[in-house]
């Protein structure tokens, strides 16, 4: 599900896309990471699912993600390398953010404990985030002996600072 950014025509969008260059702090984040040091930021939350919901609960995510994108614009922003690598990179928005792989199922296997839970929450944080893409990814884990749901985003600090943080909250 590839769900296009909100912008009324491509040539519209291409005048109303100004590259706002990263701050030094966030250029900081960007270049200390390695695979020994992540510099994302996730949550894991557990979810009681509605008695009636019924269906695939990731999909519904997805739907929600894909209604509410624009009111968040740090989640359709990709970066993009100046040449040379003289500077920090800049923000750019993409046009076509693919929900498909930003948002993705994970059944965890029997019995499904909260250890397991916890590895696999783990084992996700490990994960570098593709800078080729906006830096976000969500996993909607069922698998649960409880009956829960649980989620996990993970977002780079480069994207989310204060104020972005509220306004990803709000959205």
């Amino acid at each position: 599900m590839a769900i296009k950014a909100g912008y009324p025509s491509d040539h519209e969008h291409e005048a109303s896309q100004p590259m706002k260059t990263l701050s030094g702090l966030d250029g900081l984040f960007l270049h200390l990471e390695t695979p020994a040091t992540p510099m994302h930021v996730g949550s894991l939350s557990l979810l009681q699912l509605p008695a009636n919901h019924r269906g695939n609960f990731c999909k519904s995510v997805q739907r929600h993600y894909a209604r509410r994108l624009s009111l968040a614009p740090v989640l359709s922003r990709k970066l993009a390398e100046m040449p040379l690598q003289l500077a920090n990179p800049v923000w750019v928005d993409e046009d076509q953010v693919d929900l498909d792989y930003h948002v993705q199922r994970l059944t965890l296997p029997g019995p499904g404990t909260q250890a397991q839970l916890e590895d696999c929450a783990g084992e996700l944080h490990s994960q570098l985030l593709d800078r080729s893409r906006p830096l976000w990814r969500l996993a909607v884990i069922d698998g649960l002996a409880s009956g829960q749901a649980a989620y996990y985003i993970k977002v780079h600090h480069a994207v989310l600072d204060g104020q972005a943080g509220v306004l990803l909250a709000q959205a």
